[in-house]
C-alpha cells in the first residue's frame, strides 16, 4: 500500500469516528463555574444512572465545559467536584430520547468533603439544539387515553403533526393496518417518516409504516423531531419518530394488567341521523405480564449494577362488525327473466316493487346480448358497427340455453330477500353483518449488560403477529364483495444488538446490528 493510500485510509477511519449515527440515546452537557462566574477547568463530573448505578466520569475542559454522550434516556444523578470547592450533587437529571440536557454547575468555595445537594429542574427550553420536536414522557404515556393501546395514537396530540392513525389490530373495512404511515410531519409526505426503535431503523421499506409496534407498558418514552434535525436523519421526508423501550433496573418491577373495550361502554360513532343511529360494536381485550430487573440466579450470579432484563407478554383479541345493506335479485331474475326490470338507486328491481316501496326509477334495465351459443360454450359476438349497439334479449329474458346449470345449483345458496325498504334513498331487501376478528400474542425481551462503566451491550427481540379475518354475512351473495374482502396475515420480528464503548469522553464507538423482517399478506378468509 502506498503512503498516499495509507494516508487516505487513516483519514477515512478518523472521519468515521467523528460521524454521528442515528440513535435514541442522549447527552448531558454544560459548564462548571465558581460563585463569581469564573470557569473551572479540570472539574470531575460523575454521571450515574439512577436505575442501574452505571457511572460515567468526565472532566471539564479548559473553557469549563463538559459533555457526556451515549446516555440512555432515563434519570441520572450528577456529582461535580474540584479541590477547594464543595461537592455539588444534582439529582433527577432527565435525559430525553435523542436529546441533550444542559446542566450548568456553580461550585461554592469550601471543603471538598462538604456536599451540596440539589434537585434538577425540568428545562423549559432546549438551548443545545435548534431541532424542533417533542418528547412524550412515560408519565404522559401512562396517563393519556389510547383507544387501541398503541403509543402512536399520541402522535395526534403533538404540534406540526397531522393525519390519521392507521391501526394495527384490524378493521371491518379494508383500511390498511399501517401505524405512522398516515401521518404528515411538518408538511412532509405521508409514509416518508424515519421511524426508529432504540435507535435502529423500524420503518417497512416501500410501506412507510412501523414494523415493530409497542404497547404503552413496553415504551419508556418517544421523541418526535419535525424540523432542523441533524444530518444523520437526512433520509427522512418529514420527521423522525424515535421510540425507546423499557429496560431492567436494580429493582424488580412486575406489571399484570387487563384492558377491555365493549359496546356497553364505547362511544357511538358520529352521526347526524335522528333514527337508526349507529353503535360501536368493537370488542377488544388485551392482557399483559411484564417483568424487569437485575439478572439474579441464586448462589450463581447476582446481576445488580451489571446485568438486567425486561420481558413482556401481551396477548390480544378483537372483534368488530358493521351492518351490510344490499339489494338481492328476485326469483325471476335468478332464472334470467328481467322482463319487468328497472334501475333504481341501489341496483335493479322490478317495476312493481319500485312503485310499492316508493323507490325512484333512475334508468333503463335493458340487457343486451354480447354472446352466441356454440355447443355448450359461449362465444363473444363481433363488435357492432360504429353508431350501432348489440341487440337486446327478446323480452329482456336470457334464454335457458345460455345459463350454466352449475350456476343454477350455486344460486340455491343465495339468501332469501326480505321485504324491500329504503335507506338513505337506496332500495334494499337484505340486512347482514360484515365482521372482523383478530388475535395475536406479542412479546418482547431485552437484556442489558455493563461490561465496564464505559463498555456495555444491549439485545432486544420483538415479535408482533396479527391475523385479522373478515367476513361479510353469507359470502355467496356478492362475488365482487367477496373477492375484495381479504383478510390480513402479518408477522414482524426485530432483532437488535448494540455495543457501546466510550473510549474517551470525546471518542465513542457505537455498533448497532439491526435485523427485522415483516410479512404483510392479504389472504382469503378461512371457510
Amino acid at each position: 500500500m502506498s503512503n498516499r493510500s495509507l494516508y487516505l485510509s487513516v483519514l477515512i477511519a478518523i472521519s468515521c469516528l467523528m460521524l454521528s449515527a442515528q440513535t435514541n440515546r442522549g447527552a448531558i452537557s454544560g459548564a462548571v463555574y465558581d460563585s463569581t462566574g469564573a470557569i473551572i477547568p479540570g472539574a470531575i463530573v460523575k454521571i450515574t444512572n439512577a436505575g442501574t448505578n452505571q457511572t460515567f466520569t468526565t472532566r471539564s475542559a479548559e473553557n469549563g465545559t463538559y459533555e457526556q454522550t451515549q446516555l440512555e434516556p432515563v434519570y441520572y444523578n450528577v456529582a461535580v467536584e474540584h479541590p477547594g470547592f464543595k461537592q455539588k450533587l444534582i439529582d433527577k437529571v432527565k435525559v430525553d430520547t435523542a436529546g441533550n440536557t444542559r446542566i450548568d454547575v456553580i461550585l461554592d468555595a469550601g471543603d471538598i468533603a462538604t456536599k451540596v445537594e440539589v434537585t434538577a429542574e425540568s428545562a423549559m427550553l432546549n438551548t443545545q439544539s435548534a431541532t424542533l420536536g417533542s418528547t412524550v414522557s412515560q408519565r404522559q404515556i401512562e396517563d393519556l387515553p389510547m383507544a387501541e393501546r398503541s403509543v402512536f395514537t399520541l402522535l395526534q396530540t403533538l404540534p406540526n403533526v397531522s393525519g390519521d392513525y392507521f391501526g394495527e389490530t384490524g378493521y371491518v373495512t379494508q383500511t390498511p393496518e399501517s401505524p405512522v404511515a398516515g401521518f404528515s410531519f411538518n408538511g412532509g409526505r405521508m409514509g416518508s417518516t424515519a421511524i426508529l426503535s432504540d435507535g435502529a431503523n423500524n420503518a417497512a421499506v416501500g410501506v412507510g409504516r412501523a414494523v415493530s409496534t409497542f404497547s404503552p407498558d413496553v415504551v419508556q418514552e418517544f421523541t418526535v423531531q419535525t424540523s432542523a434535525f441533524s444530518a444523520e436523519y437526512g433520509q427522512t421526508g418529514g420527521g423522525v419518530v424515535n421510540v425507546t423501550t423499557k429496560s431492567g433496573t436494580n429493582d424488580f418491577h412486575e406489571t399484570l394488567y387487563g384492558f377491555t373495550r365493549n359496546p356497553y361502554f364505547n362511544a357511538a360513532p358520529y352521526s347526524n341521523a335522528t333514527v337508526g343511529r349507529p353503535i360501536s360494536s368493537r370488542r377488544q381485550t388485551q392482557a399483559g405480564f411484564l417483568w424487569g430487573g437485575p439478572v439474579w440466579i441464586p448462589k450463581l450470579y447476582n446481576g445488580r449494577n451489571k446485568t438486567f432484563f425486561f420481558f413482556a407478554y401481551e396477548p390480544q383479541w378483537m372483534s368488530d362488525g358493521s351492518p351490510i345493506n344490499d339489494l338481492l335479485p328476485t326469483p325471476a331474475f335468478l332464472q334470467g327473466d328481467f322482463s319487468n326490470a328497472v334501475a333504481v338507486n341501489g341496483g335493479i328491481t322490478t317495476r312493481d316493487i319500485a312503485a310499492k316501496s316508493g323507490a325512484a326509477i333512475t334508468g333503463d334495465a335493458t340487457i343486451y346480448n354480447q354472446f352466441g351459443v356454440s355447443g355448450n360454450q359461449l362465444t363473444r359476438l363481433a363488435a357492432p358497427a360504429s353508431g350501432q349497439t348489440y341487440l337486446p334479449f327478446p323480452g329482456n329474458i336470457i334464454p335457458k340455453s345460455m345459463i350454466d346449470p352449475t350456476a343454477i345449483k350455486i344460486l340455491q345458496y343465495q339468501p332469501k330477500a326480505s321485504d324491500p325498504y329504503l335507506l338513505s334513498g337506496a332500495l334494499n331487501n337484505w340486512l347482514s353483518n360484515r365482521t372482523v376478528t383478530s388475535s395475536e400474542k406479542r412479546y418482547s425481551m431485552r437484556f442489558d449488560h455493563n461490561l465496564t462503566n464505559n463498555h456495555r451491550v444491549n439485545f432486544r427481540y420483538t415479535h408482533i403477529p396479527l391475523d385479522a379475518y373478515r367476513y361479510a354475512g353469507n359470502q355467496s351473495t356478492n362475488v365482487d364483495q367477496v373477492n375484495s374482502l381479504t383478510s390480513d396475515a402479518q408477522r414482524s420480528n426485530q432483532f437488535l444488538l448494540t455495543e457501546t464503548w466510550t473510549v474517551t469522553p470525546s471518542m465513542v464507538n457505537d455498533l448497532r446490528l439491526n435485523f427485522y423482517r415483516a410479512d404483510y399478506s392479504k389472504i382469503n378468509p378461512p371457510a
